[in-house]
């Protein structure tokens, strides 16, 4: 009986993970490099449905997972919503998620808000945005000591 308890948790978990998409890269790139998986190109392959730059699309509702690093947003191009430049454009529910609060960082460079929510659902945990104006369109954040957020532009 121990066994088959052991089996279906190792199968719960492996399905869990498979919804998953693993965030290879700190850069920002949208596209350029097809070995490596990079945030922005991990929400476009959510919003598309399918596998984008260096991500592979798991499935629908996907959770984007983050390593302890400082993600930084670089690309130039306010006010497009084709998640190639500025913002994170995201137009389907999704998680995104960091290793701790502490160690997960994401920010911009260029003079854009962080995150569009585009009529969908967003749930960002164990990570922090750096940024004082403009974080989300048509959203709020709860305050900047918490490690989880719900977004959702409805």
């Amino acid at each position: 009986m121990r066994a088959g308890c052991l089996v279906l948790l190792l199968v719960i978990a492996s399905v869990a993970e498979a919804q998953d998409i693993l965030v290879t890269t700190t850069a920002d790139e949208f596209g350029e490099t097809p070995s490596a998986c990079s945030l922005r190109e991990a929400i476009e392959a959510a919003n598309r449905g399918g596998d984008f730059g260096g991500c592979a699309w798991p499935g629908p509702a996907p959770t984007i997972r983050l390593g302890a690093e400082t993600y930084v947003l670089t690309r130039e191009g306010a006010r497009e919503d084709s998640n190639a430049t500025g913002d994170l454009d995201v137009r389907v529910p999704l998680r995104v998620e960091g290793s701790d609060f502490n160690v997960t960082v994401l920010t911009v460079s260029v003079t854009d808000r962080v995150l569009h929510v585009h009529d969908a659902n967003v749930e960002l945990a164990h990570l922090r945005i750096q940024r004082t104006a403009a974080l989300l369109m048509g959203t709020a954040l709860p305050s900047p000591t918490a490690s989880t957020a719900e977004a959702s532009s409805r």
